[in-house]
């Protein structure tokens, strides 16, 4: 089993990353070999496929990736699956709780948080990807591009950034109420 965010900052010639402290910005095409990878993370990520395709599965339900679509994902191990003949170009954000506790109780006032559902308890949560989000994510990309990597206060201005669009988006209810949950709690809310 693989640690995705060590290997990740472990192999940078495959791996385009952008760090501000421990927050990280991943641009990469899927290099996966195996049909099926196994892999562990000690970070929350959030993962929004540009072009292609990549299944992940989890506790016997799958979760399958496709262009313009994001999910996020708590601290698991899971597995993904590689389709034959389809590539993956994706964008993935890793953080901790902390920095999710630090963005809500900044931007709460901000946020929709009137009748909020159940938390999902779900080590996968779908992400409703609105064309604020969109264009967010593929707005990030020619920083990749660039020779010069953005200062760290700007990177994590856009984490801050991409965490308040896809809370503000009412499809992502269920995702602020776990971030909810979680600004209150010292222990989070997961697995079921």
């Amino acid at each position: 089993m693989i640690n995705k965010y060590d290997f990740t900052l472990s192999t940078p010639d495959t791996f385009k990353v952008f760090s501000a402290k421990d927050l990280i910005f991943l641009y990469w095409i899927c290099p996966q070999v195996d049909k099926h990878l196994k892999l562990f993370n000690h970070y929350n990520e959030i993962v929004f496929t540009l072009k292609g395709m990549k299944t992940f599965h989890h506790n016997g339900n799958s979760w399958p990736l496709t262009d313009d679509t994001a999910l996020f994902i708590k601290k698991t191990a899971y597995t993904t699956e590689k389709h034959e003949m389809v590539g993956w170009e994706v964008l993935s954000f890793f953080f901790q709780d902390a920095f999710l506790r630090q963005v809500y109780n900044e931007y709460r006032e901000n946020l929709p948080l009137k009748n909020l559902p159940v938390p999902p308890k779900d080590m996968f949560i779908p992400i409703k990807v609105n064309e604020t989000i969109r264009a967010f994510c593929y707005s990030i990309v020619p920083y990749f591009k660039q020779k010069v990597p953005p200062s760290e206060s700007l990177l994590e201005l856009k984490f801050k950034e991409i965490i308040f669009v896809i809370l503000s988006e009412p499809e992502n209810a269920g995702l602020l109420s776990l971030f909810t949950v979680l600004s209150i709690s010292k222990k989070p809310p997961y697995g079921k």
